[in-house]
């Protein structure tokens, strides 16, 4: 059989890596575009969503980017809607 005559196969897609559900410092860091020094900062403040399991600090990507996307709020600071109300 002449090999030229048949259609090419088709590439399949690389199967994509579900995103992790809770991350470190360094890749919360790559997330924000920020360092791990800052990270750590926020967390002392306890401005930013993380959570502490044993002696390891992991941070939700959901949450990181809800947190961006709410202003970054600090501890106390009131948060405005898009409308103008305070939350």
């Amino acid at each position: 059989m002449n090999r030229h005559l048949l259609p090419p196969r088709q590439q399949l897609p690389e199967p994509t890596k579900p995103e992790p559900l809770l991350i470190d410092g360094l890749d919360a860091g790559d997330l924000l575009g920020i360092s791990i020094r800052t990270i750590n900062r926020l967390v002392a403040e306890g401005a930013i969503p993380c959570r502490r399991i044993g002696r390891l600090t992991r941070y939700c990507p959901n949450e990181l980017r809800a947190w961006i996307a709410a202003g970054c709020p600090r501890p106390g600071q009131r948060v405005t809607t898009a409308q103008g109300g305070a939350k």
